[in-house]
């Protein structure tokens, strides 16, 4: 049974897909990996079929069969016997079976192949490893006497049984680690062992569906509700944090909010929620929920000094223009520009730009409107003497 694996992404699903058959570890949701059953010899009429448009596909072997000496230079001598299936080990060293047009029809182990690069190969696991009593296991016994990595194993053995399980355990793992890594574009697997086939087999497509789900959730925004004394709040967030606070019917109301989105109740949600509950009683919450509001560079460059204005106090769109002339290298910085930006804040009273007021204390832009911006101010007692409201108030 065989188990089909290609990939878009050069070696690194491979490796990271065996890595995680062995020893545990997930795929990372990067590759195109595809499953498929196989039999013993379609696995090779695919590789050879994948030879032929550069030479650049090879079989490849667990060292589970013998090597005679006598017999290593006759082609039609199939070393590797699975079934009724059979197959030649290589005849020549790494570089003739690299680029010999006829070494596709045998196939190389470790030794030969370390260290080539194909384009396909086709991989077949001994039963060196196996599946067994619901468990990935290893088995030196199993390994061909000619095989020099596993030289001096037994009599380890016979000293520190469990040292040399585990010396022989990395050494059979690293093997199909290093073949499986060997195809740049792809690689099938075949298993002599039926119930490592469908084990792995499992296991992938269980991971592959795991990590589309992951992926799709990262990429959902989930919505919710908050009653404020303010007035009717909504709130947003991804996987990674609060993505918009909105007063309903403010100015660029839902300004970045997608049409697919989820009315669910999630932990950011849920944090930023007693980060409210918190605020509007009168206290200054010890803690920020995680923020991910979409912005350009220079809008989250705002932002984040928006944040550093301690509660209760205030601050003028000159004097939030001056560091970040100073990170522009410019020696100045359009106070309208910053306005824009703090105008369009997405996450309002979290990320406080009702802290902002203009150089000649005028309470102006704020897209939530003047008289929250008031209420919001003192709610957090701040002291407004100078402050005035404009005949006009603006929302920048």
């Amino acid at each position: 049974m065989s188990i089909e694996i290609e990939q878009n992404n050069m070696m690194c699903g491979v490796n990271t897909c065996l890595f995680m058959l062995v020893s545990g570890y997930g795929l990372n949701g990067k590759e195109n990996v595809v499953i498929v059953e196989l039999k013993q010899w379609e696995m090779e009429a695919i590789v050879l079929e994948k030879n032929r448009a550069r030479n650049r596909a090879r079989i490849l072997a667990g060292y589970c069969w013998n090597w005679p000496k006598a017999t290593r230079n006759n082609t039609n001598f199939h070393d590797i016997e699975i079934g009724d299936y059979s197959i030649s080990w290589n005849l020549n060293g790494g570089d003739a079976f690299a680029i010999s047009d006829e070494s596709v029809h045998e196939a190389g182990c470790i030794h030969t192949s370390q260290g080539l690069e194909f384009d396909y190969t086709g991989v077949i696991i001994g039963n060196d490893m196996r599946f067994e009593n619901g468990k990935v296991i290893t088995d030196y016994t199993k390994r061909a006497k000619t095989d020099n990595s596993l030289k001096g194993i037994k009599t380890l053995a016979k000293k520190d049984k469990e040292k040399a399980e585990q010396v022989a355990d990395e050494i059979i793992k690293n093997t199909y680690r290093t073949l499986m890594t060997r195809g740049m574009k792809g690689c099938y697997v075949y298993c002599t062992d039926t119930a490592l086939a469908q084990y792995l087999k499992r296991t992938v497509t269980g991971v592959e569906s795991k990590e589309t789900e992951i992926t799709a959730r990262r990429n959902m925004t989930y919505t919710s509700t908050y009653q404020s004394p303010l007035g009717g709040i909504l709130l947003a967030a991804d996987e990674i944090g609060l993505t918009g606070l909105w007063f309903e019917g403010q100015k660029y109301f839902a300004n970045t909010l997608p049409k697919e989105r989820i009315s669910e109740e999630t932990q950011v949600l849920a944090e930023a929620k007693k980060w409210l509950d918190l605020y509007f009683s009168g206290e200054k919450p010890d803690f920020t929920p995680p923020l991910h509001p979409a912005g350009s560079p220079f809008r989250q460059a705002v932002w984040k000094i928006l944040l550093e204005i301690p509660y209760g106090q205030t601050t003028t769109y000159g004097e939030i223009a001056k560091p970040l002339a100073a990170m522009q290298n410019t020696s100045s910085m359009s106070a309208q520009a910053v306005g824009g930006a703090v105008g369009h804040n997405e996450v309002s009273i979290i990320i406080p730009c009702h802290r902002v007021v203009g150089t000649n204390g005028s309470l102006t832009g704020y897209a939530g409107g003047m008289d929250k911006k008031i209420a919001l101010l003192e709610l957090e007692h701040t002291n407004k003497n100078g402050f005035f409201v404009p005949k006009k108030g603006t929302a920048l």
